[in-house]
Parts: structure tokens; C-alpha cells; sequence
């Protein structure tokens, strides 16, 4: 009996191990914390370098901060063409008009007059005007305590979650670039930080975001971030990246959908380990400064990935993410889904856009994986197959289980393997 068992674990082991599985996004370092409500970056693919904006909209207040953003170690920094500057958040505001998810309400085919723009959050901002002091610290100096020290000589504390970060950075070489801001020297009661980094890559060069580094800021909470990318065609995630899945997406109010509701259920599924693809084509900027570096770089091609992944999927599989070209076409931003009041779903409560839903970890405390190694997690990732990013959302949940558009019939098999276990160890005692 023990070996039949034996048996039956290693076949549901099989079956998981069949499964699927930077660039500054950054920690906030303050007196008494805070948490990162939501972030959202751009990165602008150049011929030689790669551009990073990055954004963060924080929750209570703070006088000052230092922002921690970790980028590919140079140990150079200056002399190797790493720099940082100021950066319109009004370019980020125009990106996210432009392709965020545009809701229209239909009956029976008929447009009913409802509508909704669906919000990564209410509002950024105000950005900076000019640029903060910036220290850059590559891996040998952070690993001598330099960056240590220089955090605890403004006043602020190197907590255990700040080190985490710090040490998974550094471990897999990479350096930091700290933003100090004084808010109260801004002359505004808060600002939400905004940051570009540039610095040597070639436009095919796989790059990383460093998810990690939001953990500290989180609070428990999935992370809530939007990632654009400017290149010469579209990109997907190094993990799951399908468009949503609208079947049952509808109107709950006159302007509401329960659009993040369907969001959480269908990331829920797959762990929260999932990017949603929210729009995809052929970009013209309107802001002045946009509009240049999309001029000067040549990617005029506008991916926006949706991604609400909890802390334990970041820690677990996640810490250093990719994005790679993907061969799919355009994805529209606008979608008709079903009216409030017709075709039976009076009932249905409004969405309040918490992770409540399905599983907010996706049962990742018991799939939790140690994978520090930013490759190992990559070359996991690319046994999913290209197709998943112009999939309908569906696919592999936690435990021991399958994709459910896999060829595999992993539950009749397992199914049949407890039934033949009887038969087996009667034939045994014979």
C-alpha cells in the first residue's frame, strides 16, 4: 500500500513539475513605512540603452524618503551611461488614457449608453518637477554596506524586509539607484515619486524588473501595477500573459463593471501569477517629452500589461521578471460586455476591486518554491507556451493540478489510479 502511494505522489509531482511556473520598480524607505497603493512603469526599448520610468503612488504621508531601485550592476555607474532625471507624470497619465480598458454596455446587442474606464488607481500625483539627489551604488559597494550607511545617514532604518531586498539584488548582480526626496522642501504635503533611469542595453537584451523590491511596501497586499513597454512590436511577460476573458464581465451600475472582480478570479486561478494584456498597437504620443524619446528611439509600438501579483508568488517564483517579444497582433482596449438589467443579472453586487475573490495567494503558501536564481525562474518559465499570450485566461491553478486546456487527462488519471488501488493490493495478498 505504501508503494502504491509512493506511485500516486510522484504521478501528481509529475504533473507539477509539468506546470509553469530589472528594472527599477523600487522600495520606499521612510520612518514609519508605508505602503505602495499602486506603481506603474514604461520601459522604452532604444538601440543601445533601455529607458526606465517608474512611478509609485504611496499611501500615508511621509517627509522624507529614500527610494531604493535596482538596475543591472555597473561598476562604473557615471562612466558607463548610467544616469537618472526628472520625468513628466503627465506622459504617464497620457499613456494610461490612451490604453486602459474602455467598458461599453449592450443588451441584446444594442449599446445601452453605459460605460466605464477601468483605473489602475484614482490619481498620480504630483510628480517631481526636478531632479531629486541620486546616489548610485553598484553591487561591490552595496555589498561593503554603503548604501546601508548612506540610508541610516538621513535618519531612516535598514528594516529585515529592506535587507531582503538589498541582499536578492545584490545576489544576483545587480545595483541600486537611491532617490532621496524631502517632500516638505517640494513646498507640496506628498508627491508620488517619478523617476527616469537610463543605461546601456542592446534592444534585444533580456532585462529584468526586480518585483522583489516591492514586497517591503505591500503590506501583505498583491501589488498593483501597470507595466507599459515602447518597442518595435508587442511584449509579454516571462510568465502567463493573456488578454482577459470578458464572458462574464458586466454592468453593475450605470458607469461600473465588476471588471476586477473577473480580473482576480481568472490571476486567481493561476496564483496571481499572471499579466493581463490590456492593450497592444501602434503608438502617437501628444506629450512633448513622450513624443521625443519615442521619436529618438524608434519603438512607437505600446504594450500594456496588467499585473495584481501577491507577495508569496513574488518571493516564491517571481523576484526578477523578464519581458520578452511576443508574436501576436494589435488588442484593443474597448470591449462591449453585458448591460445592468438585462439577461438575468439584477443581482449581481458591485465590484470593490478587492483581492478578497479567489484566493489572493492562490494557495502559493503551500507551492511555495526557493528560487533565488533569476535564470533557474526563467528558464522555468519558458516551458509555457508562446501561444498562452493570446489565450482566453484559462489555465493551470495550484495543488496538484493541470492546465484545464491541457491534452493531459490529469483528474480521470488519477481517478483511475485510486480505483485500480483496491484491485492492486488484493492482488498482492494473493
Amino acid at each position: 500500500m505504501k508503494a502504491i502511494l509512493k506511485h500516486i505522489l510522484v504521478a501528481c509531482t509529475v504533473l507539477l513539475i509539468g506546470l509553469p511556473s530589472a528594472w527599477a520598480l523600487g522600495t520606499l524607505v521612510t520612518a514609519d513605512g508605508t505602503t505602495i497603493q499602486a506603481s506603474r512603469t514604461v520601459v522604452i526599448r532604444h538601440a543601445d540603452e533601455i529607458q526606465i520610468v517608474t512611478q509609485v503612488k504611496y499611501g500615508s504621508p511621509t517627509d522624507a524618503l529614500v527610494w531604493l531601485l535596482p538596475i543591472p550592476n555597473h561598476n562604473r555607474p557615471v562612466d558607463e551611461g548610467v544616469r537618472a532625471d526628472v520625468f513628466p507624470s503627465a506622459a504617464l497619465d497620457e499613456l494610461d488614457a490612451a490604453s486602459r480598458p474602455v467598458l461599453r454596455g449592450i443588451c441584446d446587442g444594442t449599446p445601452t449608453g453605459m460605460a466605464q474606464e477601468v483605473l489602475l488607481a484614482e490619481s498620480f500625483g504630483p510628480g517631481l518637477d526636478v531632479r531629486p539627489p541620486v546616489q548610485f551604488y553598484n553591487a561591490t559597494e552595496v555589498a561593503a554596506g554603503e548604501l546601508n550607511n548612506y540610508i541610516e545617514g538621513q535618519g531612516l532604518a535598514v528594516d529585515e524586509s529592506v535587507q531582503a531586498v538589498i541582499d536578492a539584488a545584490t545576489n544576483q548582480n545587480f545595483m541600486f539607484v537611491a532617490v532621496r526626496i524631502n517632500v516638505g522642501d517640494l513646498g507640496v504635503p506628498r508627491v508620488d515619486p517619478i523617476i527616469s533611469i537610463r543605461y546601456p542595453a542592446e534592444r534585444g537584451s533580456l532585462e529584468e524588473l526586480a518585483f522583489i523590491s516591492l514586497i517591503p511596501n505591500l503590506g501583505g497586499q498583491p501589488a498593483n501595477m501597470v507595466v507599459w513597454t515602447l518597442d518595435t512590436n508587442r511584449h509579454r511577460m516571462a510568465f502567463r500573459t493573456n488578454p482577459l476573458n470578458f464572458d462574464a464581465v458586466n454592468f453593475v451600475s450605470a458607469t461600473e463593471t465588476n471588471y476586477l472582480t473577473e480580473f482576480d478570479t481568472q490571476v486567481g486561478v493561476h496564483q496571481t501569477q499572471m499579466a493581463v494584456l490590456e492593450y497592444a498597437g501602434q503608438y502617437t504620443a501628444q506629450e512633448p517629452t513622450l513624443a521625443a524619446e519615442i521619436a529618438s528611439s524608434g519603438s512607437s509600438y505600446l504594450t500594456r500589461m496588467r499585473i495584481r501579483i501577491s507577495p508569496i508568488a513574488i518571493q516564491a517564483n517571481h523576484s526578477f521578471v523578464a519581458t520578452r517579444t511576443d508574436m501576436g497582433g494589435d488588442q484593443s482596449r474597448e470591449h462591449d460586455v453585458q448591460g445592468l438589467n438585462c439577461g438575468g443579472n439584477e443581482d449581481i453586487m458591485p465590484d470593490g476591486g478587492s483581492m478578497e475573490g479567489p484566493s489572493v495567494d492562490g494557495g502559493m503558501a503551500d507551492a511555495m518554491v526557493d528560487d533565488t536564481d533569476a535564470a533557474t525562474s526563467l528558464g522555468r518559465e519558458e516551458t509555457d507556451a508562446s501561444s498562452d499570450s493570446t489565450g482566453n485566461g484559462s489555465g493551470s491553478g495550484g495543488g496538484c493540478q493541470v492546465d484545464p486546456e491541457s491534452n493531459f487527462p490529469a483528474l480521470p488519471f488519477l481517478a483511475l489510479l485510486l480505483a485500480l488501488t483496491p484491485l492492486m493490493v488484493r492482488r498482492r495478498r494473493r
